[in-house]
């Protein structure tokens, strides 16, 4: 209607598409903080085995989030399978990383 604006474009001027990709994976192991786990290096585990699509939280390969909050949200879902939260906090600033690109 004329004289109304949109307040979510003002707030949200970008759509923002976040998911979980090879290319976030590979970035994650290759992060400091995928290092410092150490239990996840020590076991050869890979965010692959973990995040791929038949990784063990597979079933979130084919999720999409429309903001970080919603990804870490559901990423968290998962805590008391033992992904530390630095590490679910890397995998979401590299995903928001990704978008911006």
């Amino acid at each position: 209607m004329a004289g109304q604006v949109d307040v979510s474009v003002h707030l949200y001027p970008w759509a923002m598409t976040l998911r979980i990709s090879h290319t976030s994976l590979s970035k994650l192991e290759a992060a400091q903080v995928w290092v410092d786990s150490g239990f996840l290096g020590m076991e050869g585990i890979s965010a692959e085995d973990i995040y791929g699509p038949q990784g063990k939280l597979g079933w979130l390969w084919p999720y999409e989030w429309d903001d970080a909050e919603q990804m870490k949200g559901s990423l968290c879902t998962n805590m008391g399978g033992g992904v530390p939260i630095s590490i679910i906090g890397a995998l979401v600033a590299i995903c928001v990383d990704e978008e911006d690109k």
